[in-house]
Protein backbone atom coordinates (compact mmCIF):
# COMPACT_ATOMS: atom_id res chain seq x y z
CA UNK A 1 0.00 0.00 0.00
CA UNK A 2 1.16 3.26 -1.21
CA UNK A 3 1.58 6.34 1.50
CA UNK A 4 0.10 9.66 0.87
CA UNK A 5 3.01 11.84 2.46
CA UNK A 6 5.96 13.58 0.89
CA UNK A 7 8.40 11.65 -1.00
CA UNK A 8 11.50 10.03 0.51
CA UNK A 9 14.38 10.34 -1.96
CA UNK A 10 17.91 9.09 -1.55
CA UNK A 11 20.33 9.96 -3.64
CA UNK A 12 24.01 7.86 -4.94
CA UNK A 13 22.51 4.54 -3.52
CA UNK A 14 19.91 2.95 -1.74
CA UNK A 15 20.35 2.77 2.40
CA UNK A 16 21.48 -0.23 3.80
CA UNK A 17 18.99 -2.24 5.43
CA UNK A 18 16.42 -1.99 2.82
CA UNK A 19 14.37 -4.99 2.17
CA UNK A 20 14.00 -5.54 -1.83
CA UNK A 21 13.09 -8.55 -4.79
CA UNK A 22 16.23 -9.16 -7.28
CA UNK A 23 15.77 -10.95 -10.57
CA UNK A 24 19.15 -12.01 -11.84
CA UNK A 25 19.11 -11.15 -15.67
CA UNK A 26 21.80 -13.89 -17.20
CA UNK A 27 21.04 -12.63 -20.55
CA UNK A 28 22.61 -8.99 -19.92
CA UNK A 29 25.21 -10.66 -17.27
CA UNK A 30 27.21 -12.63 -19.99
CA UNK A 31 26.30 -10.58 -22.93
CA UNK A 32 29.26 -8.24 -22.52
CA UNK A 33 31.72 -11.48 -22.83
CA UNK A 34 30.38 -12.49 -26.43
CA UNK A 35 30.70 -15.71 -25.54
CA UNK A 36 27.93 -17.47 -27.99
CA UNK A 37 27.50 -21.02 -25.45
CA UNK A 38 27.18 -18.79 -22.59
CA UNK A 39 24.55 -16.13 -24.33
CA UNK A 40 22.38 -19.68 -25.26
CA UNK A 41 22.84 -21.37 -21.94
CA UNK A 42 21.43 -18.18 -20.45
CA UNK A 43 18.41 -18.01 -22.74
CA UNK A 44 17.47 -21.35 -21.30
CA UNK A 45 17.40 -20.11 -17.79
CA UNK A 46 14.53 -19.99 -16.00
CA UNK A 47 14.20 -16.81 -14.12
CA UNK A 48 13.23 -16.22 -10.71
CA UNK A 49 12.69 -13.39 -8.38
CA UNK A 50 14.84 -13.67 -4.74
CA UNK A 51 13.69 -11.79 -1.73
CA UNK A 52 16.95 -9.79 -0.27
CA UNK A 53 18.20 -7.40 2.45
CA UNK A 54 20.70 -4.92 1.47
CA UNK A 55 23.35 -5.47 3.99
CA UNK A 56 27.01 -3.54 3.87
CA UNK A 57 27.60 -1.15 0.94
CA UNK A 58 30.93 -2.42 0.04
CA UNK A 59 32.32 1.35 -0.72
CA UNK A 60 31.77 4.87 0.18
CA UNK A 61 28.85 6.25 -2.45
CA UNK A 62 30.14 8.70 -4.10
CA UNK A 63 28.37 10.41 -7.24
CA UNK A 64 28.56 9.45 -10.46
CA UNK A 65 29.30 6.38 -9.92
CA UNK A 66 27.49 4.02 -13.05
CA UNK A 67 27.07 1.27 -10.16
CA UNK A 68 27.29 0.77 -6.38
CA UNK A 69 28.24 -2.78 -4.35
CA UNK A 70 26.75 -4.35 -1.78
CA UNK A 71 26.67 -7.72 0.33
CA UNK A 72 23.13 -8.79 0.12
CA UNK A 73 22.09 -11.24 2.72
CA UNK A 74 19.00 -13.61 1.33
CA UNK A 75 15.90 -13.83 2.83
CA UNK A 76 14.25 -17.11 2.92
CA UNK A 77 10.87 -18.51 2.55
CA UNK A 78 10.89 -21.55 4.72
CA UNK A 79 12.91 -22.62 8.32
CA UNK A 80 16.78 -22.70 8.58
CA UNK A 81 17.49 -26.39 6.30
CA UNK A 82 19.86 -27.69 9.20
CA UNK A 83 23.24 -28.54 7.75
CA UNK A 84 25.06 -31.38 10.49
CA UNK A 85 28.41 -31.52 9.31
CA UNK A 86 28.55 -27.70 10.72
CA UNK A 87 26.59 -27.63 13.07
CA UNK A 88 23.51 -25.37 12.15
CA UNK A 89 20.22 -26.69 13.37
CA UNK A 90 16.59 -25.74 12.06
CA UNK A 91 16.19 -23.41 14.96
CA UNK A 92 18.71 -20.92 14.07
CA UNK A 93 16.98 -18.35 11.69
CA UNK A 94 14.49 -15.21 13.18
CA UNK A 95 11.20 -14.56 12.33
CA UNK A 96 10.34 -11.70 10.28
CA UNK A 97 6.53 -10.18 11.65
CA UNK A 98 4.07 -10.72 10.60
CA UNK A 99 5.30 -14.38 11.53
CA UNK A 100 6.80 -14.93 15.08
CA UNK A 101 6.78 -18.77 15.92
CA UNK A 102 10.19 -19.79 17.08
CA UNK A 103 10.23 -22.94 19.01
CA UNK A 104 12.95 -21.50 21.51
CA UNK A 105 10.54 -18.54 21.79
CA UNK A 106 12.85 -16.44 20.19
CA UNK A 107 11.98 -12.70 19.28
CA UNK A 108 11.05 -11.64 15.99
CA UNK A 109 12.17 -9.03 14.15
CA UNK A 110 10.25 -6.02 13.16
CA UNK A 111 10.47 -4.19 9.84
CA UNK A 112 10.14 -0.60 9.38
CA UNK A 113 7.65 0.90 8.99
CA UNK A 114 5.47 -1.61 11.40
CA UNK A 115 2.51 -3.55 9.79
CA UNK A 116 4.51 -2.84 6.22
CA UNK A 117 6.20 -6.03 5.30
CA UNK A 118 4.30 -7.48 2.67
CA UNK A 119 5.30 -11.31 2.81
CA UNK A 120 4.65 -14.33 5.86
CA UNK A 121 6.83 -17.48 6.06
CA UNK A 122 9.78 -15.33 5.85
CA UNK A 123 12.90 -15.62 7.82
CA UNK A 124 16.68 -14.49 8.53
CA UNK A 125 18.63 -17.65 8.29
CA UNK A 126 22.00 -17.44 10.65
CA UNK A 127 24.47 -17.73 8.06
CA UNK A 128 22.42 -17.46 5.11
CA UNK A 129 23.31 -16.80 1.65
CA UNK A 130 25.67 -13.56 1.04
CA UNK A 131 25.92 -12.23 -2.47
CA UNK A 132 28.05 -9.08 -3.56
CA UNK A 133 25.88 -7.68 -6.06
CA UNK A 134 25.98 -4.28 -7.78
CA UNK A 135 22.87 -1.44 -7.95
CA UNK A 136 22.81 0.58 -11.21
CA UNK A 137 22.96 4.21 -10.13
CA UNK A 138 19.32 5.70 -10.76
CA UNK A 139 20.17 9.56 -11.86
CA UNK A 140 16.40 10.35 -10.79
CA UNK A 141 17.67 9.29 -7.20
CA UNK A 142 16.08 6.30 -5.15
CA UNK A 143 12.92 6.37 -4.22
CA UNK A 144 12.17 4.87 -0.65
CA UNK A 145 9.11 6.39 0.37
CA UNK A 146 7.53 3.06 0.34
CA UNK A 147 10.59 1.34 1.00
CA UNK A 148 10.74 -1.50 3.83
CA UNK A 149 13.69 -1.66 5.63
CA UNK A 150 15.19 -3.36 9.18
CA UNK A 151 16.76 -0.67 11.51
CA UNK A 152 20.14 -0.25 12.33
CA UNK A 153 18.80 -1.40 15.83
CA UNK A 154 17.77 -4.11 15.29
CA UNK A 155 20.83 -5.33 12.85
CA UNK A 156 22.75 -4.91 15.60
CA UNK A 157 20.87 -6.64 18.01
CA UNK A 158 20.28 -9.41 15.52
CA UNK A 159 24.25 -9.94 15.08
CA UNK A 160 25.24 -9.20 18.26
CA UNK A 161 22.39 -11.46 20.44
CA UNK A 162 20.89 -14.24 18.38
CA UNK A 163 23.72 -15.10 15.68
CA UNK A 164 25.85 -14.74 19.28
CA UNK A 165 23.90 -17.03 20.53
CA UNK A 166 23.80 -19.79 17.52
CA UNK A 167 27.80 -19.13 17.13
CA UNK A 168 28.59 -20.13 20.73
CA UNK A 169 26.21 -23.29 20.19
CA UNK A 170 27.99 -24.37 17.50
CA UNK A 171 31.18 -23.54 19.21
CA UNK A 172 30.33 -25.79 21.85
CA UNK A 173 29.41 -29.02 20.00
CA UNK A 174 32.97 -28.71 18.38
CA UNK A 175 34.67 -28.42 21.47
CA UNK A 176 32.42 -31.43 22.90
CA UNK A 177 33.64 -33.39 20.28
CA UNK A 178 37.11 -32.90 20.04
CA UNK A 179 37.11 -33.60 23.17
CA UNK A 180 35.16 -37.22 23.22
CA UNK A 181 37.61 -37.90 20.49
CA UNK A 182 40.58 -36.95 22.92
CA UNK A 183 39.20 -39.35 25.56
CA UNK A 184 38.34 -42.19 23.13
CA UNK A 185 42.16 -41.77 21.67
CA UNK A 186 43.13 -41.56 24.84
CA UNK A 187 44.63 -38.22 24.66
CA UNK A 188 44.96 -35.24 27.28
CA UNK A 189 42.37 -32.62 26.69
CA UNK A 190 43.34 -29.57 25.16
CA UNK A 191 43.08 -26.09 26.20
CA UNK A 192 44.42 -22.70 25.08
CA UNK A 193 45.86 -21.66 27.93
CA UNK A 194 49.98 -22.26 27.33
CA UNK A 195 52.60 -23.66 29.93
CA UNK A 196 53.73 -20.75 32.35
CA UNK A 197 57.12 -19.19 31.37
CA UNK A 198 59.99 -19.06 33.72
CA UNK A 199 60.23 -16.15 34.70
CA UNK A 200 63.69 -14.44 34.97
CA UNK A 201 65.05 -11.69 37.49
CA UNK A 202 63.23 -8.87 38.67
CA UNK A 203 63.52 -5.68 35.95
CA UNK A 204 65.14 -7.99 33.58
CA UNK A 205 63.31 -6.95 29.74
CA UNK A 206 63.70 -8.62 26.40
CA UNK A 207 62.02 -7.61 22.94
CA UNK A 208 59.26 -9.65 21.61
CA UNK A 209 58.31 -10.51 18.56
CA UNK A 210 54.98 -8.21 18.99
CA UNK A 211 57.35 -5.27 19.47
CA UNK A 212 56.66 -5.02 22.75
CA UNK A 213 58.77 -5.32 26.27
CA UNK A 214 58.01 -7.26 28.88
CA UNK A 215 58.79 -6.53 32.50
CA UNK A 216 58.53 -8.52 35.94
CA UNK A 217 57.54 -6.49 38.85
CA UNK A 218 59.63 -6.29 41.60
CA UNK A 219 57.42 -6.23 44.34
CA UNK A 220 54.99 -8.83 43.39
CA UNK A 221 56.25 -10.81 39.88
CA UNK A 222 53.87 -9.97 37.85
CA UNK A 223 55.01 -9.71 34.19
CA UNK A 224 52.95 -6.99 32.17
CA UNK A 225 53.84 -5.57 28.58
CA UNK A 226 54.23 -2.33 27.46
CA UNK A 227 54.73 -0.69 23.62
CA UNK A 228 58.03 0.06 22.72
CA UNK A 229 58.96 1.35 19.18
CA UNK A 230 63.01 1.72 20.10
CA UNK A 231 65.61 0.03 19.24
CA UNK A 232 67.63 -3.32 20.29
CA UNK A 233 70.23 -1.15 21.43
CA UNK A 234 68.08 0.73 24.28
CA UNK A 235 66.66 -1.93 25.77
CA UNK A 236 70.05 -2.97 26.39
CA UNK A 237 70.88 0.02 27.73
CA UNK A 238 67.96 -0.18 30.24
CA UNK A 239 68.51 -3.23 31.24
CA UNK A 240 72.28 -2.34 32.27
CA UNK A 241 71.03 0.89 33.57
CA UNK A 242 68.47 -1.30 36.11
CA UNK A 243 71.36 -3.97 36.75
CA UNK A 244 72.90 -1.22 38.84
Amino acid sequence: MATTGPKRRVFFSPSPGTYAVMRFNPVETVHPFEDPQALTEAQAMRLKSHLIMLDIEMALPFPNKPWYRFEVQSIAPCLRTPVPEEGLTSDMYIPIIPDTAHPNGRAPVQPDPAGRFPYSNCYHWFKPVEKIVCIRAWPEAFDETDAVFLSPASRVDMDFTCWYEDAWKINAKKFARKAAENVAAGRAPEHNNPAPPDLTEPYDLGPLDDHSVSVVDLDDGSQYMYPFNGSLESIDEYTAASAN
